[in-house]
């Protein structure tokens, strides 16, 4: 059974104050009522000085697929390329990961960077030829690198396709 998992982007308003001690989601905004300032989430601090958009990106066929990775068990820093698809100035980007493989238990997980356990994308086969199919959002960094591991097996197939990217909108 395929699981569908969308987290949508949430606005608080509040003091600098209140806003400062909440850690937000990627494309969340956030309104100082005291500064009058607009901020949005990159997935690690909030940033001032614009107004995030999602620009929903048109495809057919995936960007990567089980070819495109080294399936063995271990992370592989800056492995997943997004830079040719990814304009400068996105922050975060929505992925579809589709994975099927005739062993339970076979995983492949995207995270944004080797110190953030906390940024990841996880497709799991939980039953063996019962594909796993996730719609998830990262954050990315600047360089649009993030790392990726796959299950040390020969996996059927993996299949990554960017859905779309946030952009600041300047004010």
């Amino acid at each position: 059974m395929s699981k569908i998992i969308t987290v949508l982007p949430r606005h608080y308003i509040g003091t600098a104050a209140e806003i400062a001690g909440i850690t937000g989601v990627c494309g969340d905004t956030a309104y100082e009522t005291d500064t009058d300032i607009y901020k949005h989430w990159t997935g690690a601090v909030w940033l001032t000085g614009g107004i995030p958009y999602y620009v929903e990106r048109l495809t057919n066929s995936p960007d990567f697929q089980v070819g495109d990775f080294t399936c063995n068990g271990n992370w592989h820093v800056d492995g997943l390329n997004l830079q040719p698809i990814l304009p400068v100035g996105a922050f975060a980007s929505r992925l579809r990961i589709e994975l099927s493989d005739d062993a339970a238990a076979t995983h492949f997980t995207v995270r944004r960077s080797a110190a953030d356990g906390h940024n990841d994308i996880i497709a799991i086969v939980s039953v063996a030829n019962i594909p796993d199919n996730v719609r998830e959002v990262i954050s990315i960094d600047a360089n649009r690198l993030l790392d990726y591991k796959a299950s040390n097996v020969v996996i059927t197939s993996c299949d990554v396709t960017v859905l779309g990217w946030w952009m600041c909108r300047c004010l």
